[in-house]
């Protein structure tokens, strides 16, 4: 998930299985249609902006793990 086209490219190159451009759609809309609802298990945020942190939680599962690593 991300803004940056280049970066989107790059994970898809890397033979990501899902790219979600966060610039063009809802992530957390788009994290509940891949997983039908059930959210992810763990969710990695690297920006730690408030919107960013806002969103690992809302795309992590109940009992999930979110890891925090973007935060000054």
């Amino acid at each position: 998930m991300g803004r940056s086209e280049e970066k989107l490219k790059a994970a898809r190159d890397l033979g990501f299985e899902y790219v979600i451009a966060s610039a063009n759609a809802d992530p957390v809309a788009a994290v509940s249609e891949i997983t039908n609802g059930a959210m992810a298990d763990a969710v990695l945020e690297l920006v730690g902006t408030s919107q960013a942190i806002a969103t690992a939680l809302c795309c992590s599962k109940k009992g999930g793990t979110v890891l925090l690593t973007g935060n000054p």
